[in-house]
């Protein structure tokens, strides 16, 4: 917040439609891969899908120099975790309607 990260409507948009085609890989049984990185390098997010169990591994890293305005610098802060197929349907769907409020 410090930082007022923000992201672009077009960033957010392509962020979704990366995840819809993440999740979409299931009824192919086909594995997928996308990865995003805003524009300011705020973060890198990436998602591989997992159609036998069908789970999306995600790995979530932080640019540090942008989170403490320049004091450390040089290495991302990060996490992995995976989420089930329905959990993603539903953040893509929140993710929808909070962009449409945005953008009307």
């Amino acid at each position: 917040e410090d930082v007022n990260a923000m992201l672009t409507v077009y960033e957010i948009q392509s962020l979704q439609q990366g995840i819809e085609r993440t999740i979409n890989c299931f009824d192919k049984r086909e594995e997928a891969y996308y990865e995003f990185c805003s524009s300011e390098n705020y973060f890198q997010i990436k998602f591989e899908s997992l159609p036998e169990d069908e789970v999306v591994a995600i790995e979530l890293w932080i640019n540090v120099g942008n989170q403490t305005k320049g004091k450390c610098y040089g290495y991302d802060e990060g996490v992995r975790f995976g989420c089930n197929r329905i959990e993603m349907c539903e953040f893509v769907s929140q993710l929808k309607e909070e962009v449409l409020s945005i953008t009307g």
